[in-house]
């Protein structure tokens, strides 16, 4: 949570992480990630395999989203005190999703079936009853939520936006994307091109390129947001890039030399379990790999 550095882990029991029941709940620290403890009644039955698995709330109020690999889907918007699971789309178990955070309830969510077709489902219920989009997207697809009735479903190469929760679509940008999942924050949606950082101040209607492009071969996760609008993180195979003005300018901060050699082992499967966390009130950034046992910690 960028607002109060309380951070989330979803551990896996040892290498069952093809295994339903693998998961271990949800964890919380209030204290910089020195101890962790276990939030409320929260097992989902799976495990957080993506940057995008784990969906919180960028304004902070401590709601988050876990989409459970091989297991459900679950809200919290008290900080992990209570939790609601989504009604299973079976098999239940899903890689990625967005939320419409603009709403209290957190209403609208869309969500990927992992390995399934149809890939990807939406709901307008806080998760109550699931539809397939119409007609089918690809699980390996992106997607995003602007609002109770505007989505966004994206594959390598274009962009489509539908106003009517899915069930018509529209071209509205063809460009090369690296990231799967639209993040939102302030009222501007962003995704991630080889041309640089892709921002949309009109819920996706137009797409144009902000800033320079960062100096890496492959953007894996992001965009994160720090201490503000144009405070932002990327992930590649190089490792975090930051800006601070705006994406006028990155520099990068190298990761973990076991964490990177992870990310190249896994250069072959799309780094998709690349995961960061960004702290800006103790400027602290933790990041590991889906599947790692260690979460690295590096304090500037």
């Amino acid at each position: 949570d960028r607002t109060n550095g309380e951070g989330y882990i979803v551990p896996a029991h040892g290498e069952l992480l093809h295994l339903v029941g693998c998961s271990r709940g949800v964890w919380k620290s209030r204290d910089l990630g020195a101890t962790f403890e276990k939030t409320g009644e929260n097992d989902t039955g799976g495990f957080a395999g993506s940057w995008s698995s784990m969906c919180m709330d960028p304004s902070g109020s401590g709601r988050l989203v876990v989409f459970s690999m091989y297991g459900a889907v679950a809200v919290t918007l008290d900080g992990g005190a209570t939790w609601r699971r989504y009604t299973s789309i079976s098999p239940a178990t899903t890689d990625w999703g967005d939320v419409d955070w603009d709403d209290p309830q957190a209403q609208t969510v869309m969500q990927t079936n992992h390995e399934r077709s149809p890939g990807i489902h939406v709901s307008s219920d806080g998760g109550q009853t699931w539809q397939p989009l119409v007609p089918d997207r690809s699980y390996k697809d992106g997607l995003g939520v602007f609002d109770s009735r505007t989505i966004l479903h994206s594959e390598t190469n274009l962009i489509e936006r539908s106003e009517d929760l899915g069930q018509t679509w529209k071209t509205v940008a063809k460009m090369n994307l690296q990231t799967i999942v639209l993040r939102k924050f302030k009222g501007v949606g962003y995704l991630v091109s080889d041309r640089g950082l892709l921002a949309s101040a009109d819920k996706g209607r137009t797409w144009k390129v902000q800033g320079a492009p960062v100096d890496d071969p492959r953007v894996l996760a992001g965009p994160y947001f720090g201490r503000n609008e144009n405070h932002i993180f990327l992930v590649g195979q190089r490792g975090i890039h930051e800006t601070t003005d705006g994406a006028r300018t990155w520099k990068v901060i190298p990761l973990p030399a076991a964490a990177m050699a992870k990310f190249q082992a896994d250069a072959g499967k799309g780094l998709v379990g690349a995961m960061m966390g960004y702290d800006p009130k103790a400027d602290i950034f933790y990041a590991t790999v889906s599947g790692f046992r260690v979460i690295f910690r590096y304090e500037r």
